[in-house]
């Protein structure tokens, strides 16, 4: 009897535990999230973010977007990602009403403000904090309401910019199919590269239609192919001559050089001018110091100066040895001069 008492105890207190802990689950998940009216990201026209980088406005004008009082042009493939973050922002939790925004990056010494508008309408407002713990989700606040929600994605980084950051830094732009001739510059030497279709019998490659085994087929013309030469006719070295037009093409600085203008810069150790739909120049200056990692240019694209990586720059100068073959007879600069070679040898 005693045995069954117990039993009946036991059976109570597990039901009573079970009963507890259903309806304190239910409690837990029995909220609901604030819903966010839809935005269409081309409906957006200007947007605000103030963080840890400062504050940076950026506006929208015929279909382009501008950073700062200035009207900078923006990079689209930064400005882009941000209105689709804006435009689909989504709730998929509560974390916190306890107010303790410092552990979520969400106190004023770490957040991230953003602000979007359709025209004069404040279409978005919410605080950026750290990811969630899968780096999948981000912490938010909401405009006007204290609690901290989890939002679908991981999107700080998107918005982690300073003004600098967000300008288009694409300085010099071109189709390097069209381009037809190269003008290199350096201590008042030149060199000037045109390309040319040349025949396949010049160009060093074999003749194709010698493997043919059908002497009944008649020979297709031989069809020439487009190289690199000098003006008076010296082969060039295409593969570095191609690296090159490929980085001037789309050819974007480290940053632009402030409070100075394309005037100040003078003597240039470096000019390239290249010749497409148009004339495109970009002239290259000497570190401003020995112990600088960057090199000033201006380009016929930039209204402002602005900063190459060491890196870079060097890769624009070649030496004109190194692309195109000395006249016939001219030594090269690491070639002994034979009649020295003989007075040493006889003495």
């Amino acid at each position: 009897m005693k045995v069954k008492k117990e039993y009946v105890v036991l059976l109570a207190v597990i039901i009573g535990l079970s009963a507890y802990l259903l309806t304190r689950q239910t409690d837990r998940t029995h909220y609901e999230l604030p819903q966010l009216p839809p935005q269409g990201g081309k409906a957006i026209t200007r947007i605000e973010i103030t963080g840890p980088k400062g504050t940076v406005e950026l506006a929208k004008a015929d279909d382009n977007w501008s950073v700062g009082p200035q009207k900078h042009q923006a990079d689209r493939a930064k400005v882009s990602p941000m209105i689709d973050t804006i435009s689909d922002l989504s709730l998929t939790a509560l974390v916190s009403e306890a107010k303790d925004y410092p552990r979520y990056d969400l106190d004023d010494k770490k957040k991230i403000l953003v602000k979007a508008w359709d025209g004069s309408a404040l279409e978005r407002e919410f605080d950026i904090g750290k990811p969630g713990p899968s780096f999948r989700q981000t912490f938010v606040r909401l405009a006007g309401d204290p609690n901290v929600y989890q939002a679908s994605d991981n999107f700080r980084s998107k918005f982690d910019y300073s003004a600098e950051d967000l300008r288009d830094k694409v300085v010099l732009s071109f189709s390097a199919s069209d381009v037809s001739e190269i003008k290199l510059s350096q201590g008042g030497e030149s060199v000037s590269l045109l390309r040319k279709e040349v025949p396949l019998e010049n160009s060093g490659e074999p003749d194709q239609s010698e493997d043919k085994k059908d002497e009944n087929v008649a020979s297709a013309p031989l069809k020439g192919k487009m190289s690199w030469l000098s003006a008076d006719g010296r082969p060039a070295d295409n593969d570095k001559i191609d690296r090159i037009l490929t980085t001037l093409s789309q050819l974007a600085c480290d940053r632009f050089i402030p409070d100075r203008t394309q005037a100040e810069f003078s003597n240039p150790i470096y000019n390239l001018e290249v010749k497409g739909q148009k004339t495109y120049t970009l002239a290259i200056f000497a570190k401003e110091n020995d112990i600088d990692t960057f090199y000033p240019a201006t380009s016929s694209d930039s209204a402002e100066p602005f900063y190459l990586t060491e890196a870079k720059a060097k890769s624009l100068m070649p030496a004109f040895e190194d692309i195109v073959e000395k006249p016939a007879g001219e030594k090269t600069s690491s070639e002994p001069d034979k009649a020295e070679t003989s007075d040493s040898q006889n003495k």
